[in-house]
């Protein structure tokens, strides 16, 4: 048996996805397992893990027609490129539909109960690590020796997202409450690209160690040995999430229960009837963004009270 899973969106639809993947060899143990993915964060993440039998990249599809596949999943939000219609789709193809009440994970993996799935037991969001990137990074940092919070400073350098960034000030702001109230603690800054920007609005970055533009694989080995990250809906939360590291995600135009990471993970938002607005055209519209207006000393907060709550309206 061949089974094709197709994901060809962002790094966090990806690690979403990776609960159906880990299901289907459960349910079919001697199926060979092809995924269809964007080749320059998913592949180098996970082209090692043993699970996967073989990578297909988008726009490169000369491999991938001479498969014959028993069945074909496409992973929520589903396809974006109109030329797998011609040769993928047919009455083998299974589309994960979205649900209000279900996470992308739910989404992503109901689909196998057209293939005889129970519905039981979801597995949880994978992300394989390297044992020598991980003893790297141990040693680079002395992660046994120091403790660390993380910091995702932005939006994965995509401009289309900046609607759901959080803003360099204000992670910037909340890094000097942090460190003034924790005197010993230093801070890794993640993210990609412009993201280094959060540095410029801080003066003192003595217990600050950038990491932006890191690979995957080290990003997560890093985010493994914090005690807890903050950011906002990005895929880089989903990753501190598959690491079992304690997430705190500020969550303002998306949506909630298909978004948020899919544990370890407390999100916060405000109370607005605006909200969410990115199925809509609010989201084309909006002006002021006043639902990423949120403090941060009422993140600080939130976080010192340890509070454990799933969701957390301010």
């Amino acid at each position: 048996m061949k089974i094709l899973f197709v994901q060809d969106h962002g790094l966090g639809n990806f690690v979403n996805g990776t609960p159906i993947m880990i299901k289907i060899k459960e349910l079919f143990p001697k199926c060979k397992l092809h995924i269809l993915c964007k080749k320059h964060y998913a592949y180098k993440t996970y082209k090692h893990w043993k699970l996967i039998d073989k990578f297909h990249h988008f726009g490169n599809y000369d491999t991938l027609r001479k498969v014959n596949f028993d069945h074909v999943i496409y992973g929520y939000p589903g396809r974006t490129d109109p030329k797998l219609k011609e040769f993928l789709e047919d009455n083998t193809t299974i589309y994960a539909r979205y649900h209000n009440n279900l996470h992308e994970v739910e989404m992503n993996i109901m689909t196998l109960k057209h293939l005889g799935w129970d519905g039981k037991n979801i597995p949880n969001i994978y992300i394989p690590i390297d044992r020598k990137v991980e003893s790297d990074i141990s040693l680079r940092y002395g992660v046994w020796l120091n403790e660390f919070i993380g910091v995702c400073a932005g939006w994965m350098g995509n401009p289309l997202f900046g609607k759901k960034n959080w803003g360099y000030e204000k992670y910037a702001e909340f890094i000097k409450l942090y460190m003034n109230k924790h005197n010993d603690v230093k801070i890794f800054i993640f993210g990609s690209g412009k993201d280094v920007n959060v540095l410029n609005y801080l003066s003192n970055q003595s217990r600050i160690i950038n990491v932006v533009d890191n690979s995957i694989q080290e990003t997560a080995a890093i985010m493994k040995h914090c005690k807890f990250v903050l950011g906002n809906d990005t895929g880089l939360m989903h990753v501190a999430a598959s690491m079992g590291t304690k997430g705190y995600t500020i969550f303002g135009p998306t949506l909630i229960k298909k978004n948020q990471p899919y544990c370890n993970n407390t999100t916060i938002a405000r109370k607005l009837d605006c909200q969410p607005c990115r199925t809509n055209n609010r989201w084309n519209t909006c002006k002021d963004h006043k639902c990423m207006n949120i403090t941060p000393q009422k993140i600080l907060d939130i976080i010192d009270s340890d509070n454990q709550e799933k969701v957390i309206r301010v």
